[in-house]
């Protein structure tokens, strides 16, 4: 026998579910590039720092009912790809593209999850169909 749970049932919005999603794969291809993009050791540990911490907190906002918070973690994770490491890491290296490029796309799609909210939908309440009694035509 199947039962139904007549709780209401919470849906991650599609524009946070989206806009986590590439901002997760974002931090995956942070942590491979910074292996194999960066020319210093500097530049290859902070592109796998901000890889793993822009994975996790994607990944935390995927779940149900999440902080947006963790969307503005990424927002400041955004920036610090824009502006943080230019004097410590870049001098002349084409790397620096691919950062500025993921920076402005991180601080965009982590706005647009934190302002996605999650919908709260009810569950189908079973109907019960009534049967109706053959009509009395009198006595038989």
């Amino acid at each position: 026998m199947k039962t139904t749970s007549t709780e209401p049932v919470t849906r991650l919005s599609p524009q946070k579910r989206f806009s986590s999603m590439v901002t997760l794969l974002f931090g995956i291809w942070l942590v491979i590039a910074g292996f194999v993009l960066s020319v210093t050791h500097e530049g290859m540990w902070n592109s796998v720092v901000i890889g793993v911490l822009l994975f996790a907190c994607s990944g935390l906002r995927l779940r149900r009912n999440s902080s947006f918070l963790w969307s503005c973690v990424n927002v400041i994770l955004g920036f610090w790809m824009l502006l943080g490491p230019r004097p410590l890491v870049f001098i002349d290296n084409p790397f620096r593209w691919t950062d500025f490029a993921l920076g402005w796309a991180t601080v965009v799609l982590s706005i647009a999850a934190a302002t996605g909210h999650d919908r709260v939908v009810e569950p189908e309440r079973p109907t019960i169909e009534r049967t109706t009694l053959p009509e009395y035509h009198g006595a038989v």
